[in-house]
């Protein structure tokens, strides 16, 4: 069963971010960053989303990516991912789960949450709004937008946009070799610990 690691969520100062494709050009990604805690294996990503299908801007296809990052900003490619079905969101927020190949995350490593989307919109009514806080207080990064295609970024650092990170815990393999009377004792490549009774001269 999967473990929830890190994540924010708020009712302070409610923040709308907007993604998708815009009539007049750009094209509008947002981000999340975090920090790990412990290292540990991610699995999926909960999103606080909604969707202006019903308004007449499908969002279709909703892609999210987990990515390194350099000086606070995503970087390179990602290096997990899993996709959703916009269309489906409805007007008012929800949780919506993205399932992830499986990747393991090295904890005090700063990563990103890149989502982005193929669905149109116009100007102040792009398809897809991801929930925030614009007096965020998630101290393990902060909300980063893209307008050309996550080409380059910015970061708003008094924004955070609402997440959780669920993953798996990274199994710990017990390693040593001690001498314990007359036994010679250590830990085999599972953890387990053995001994050697006996003359060990």
């Amino acid at each position: 069963m999967s473990t929830l690691f890190e994540n924010y969520t708020s009712t302070n100062t409610p923040y709308d971010a907007e993604i998708g494709i815009s009539t007049w050009g750009d094209i509008y990604w947002a981000t999340q960053t975090f920090t790990p805690t412990v290292s540990h294996s991610i699995t999926s990503v909960n999103l606080l989303l909604s969707g202006l299908a019903l308004a007449g801007y499908p969002p279709g296809t909703i892609t999210v990516g987990i990515r390194v990052t350099s000086s606070g900003l995503p970087t390179g490619g990602d290096i997990t991912s899993g996709t959703t079905n916009g269309n489906t969101l409805g007007l008012t927020y929800e949780w919506r789960a993205i399932t992830l190949t499986s990747y393991a995350l090295t904890m005090g490593t700063v990563y990103a949450i890149v989502c982005r989307c193929t669905g149109t919109g116009s100007e102040g009514a792009l398809p897809l709004h991801w929930s925030g806080d614009s007096a965020g207080t998630y101290s393990g990064g902060t909300f980063v937008l893209s307008i050309d295609n996550g080409v380059t970024w910015a970061a708003n650092v008094a924004t955070d946009l609402h997440f959780q990170e669920w993953g798996d815990a990274v199994a710990v393999v017990k390693r040593g070799i001690w001498i314990e009377g007359t036994a010679f004792k250590y830990f085999d490549s599972t953890g387990t610990e053995r001994s050697i009774v006996g003359d060990l001269v």
